[in-house]
């Protein structure tokens, strides 16, 4: 069986609602099925072109709403997303992390999560 590894959930509030986007292998499966693309063609134009169409990005966020909301919650959020377009732009850092992170190797997020820095206190002369 296939085990979600290192796969965190990402919240994001648009109009005073809450929306939590994660990306398990359900996910991963409704976004091929729906778009009948990899997703790993769409990571690789996510971090290398940063070049998606506004339906796939669409097809992005219904995928990653699957886990936590209904099917009237992804049509309403959808509905919303294209009446203003604009909020795309405010929320697409945290529904890529949400999309790219689980499929990174689980070595290089050890690693990274071991050299995260750490907050350092100045010591104050007296």
């Amino acid at each position: 069986m296939l085990q979600d590894i290192l796969n965190t959930s990402h919240d994001v509030i648009v109009e005073g609602k809450k929306y939590q986007f994660e990306f398990d292998h359900s996910a991963y499966a409704a976004f091929e099925q729906q778009s009948h693309k990899s997703i790993f063609e769409i990571y690789d134009r996510l971090l290398a072109t940063n070049n998606i169409s506004y339906m796939e990005s669409l097809m992005i966020v219904s995928a990653g709403l699957l886990k936590y909301h209904c099917t009237q919650e992804i049509c309403d959020f959808q509905e919303l997303l294209r009446s203003q377009p604009g909020i795309w732009n405010t929320i697409k850092e945290q529904v890529t992390a949400a999309f790219i992170v689980p499929l990174l190797p689980p070595e290089i997020l050890r690693s990274v999560k071991k050299k995260a820095p750490r907050k350092i206190r100045k010591k104050s002369k007296i």
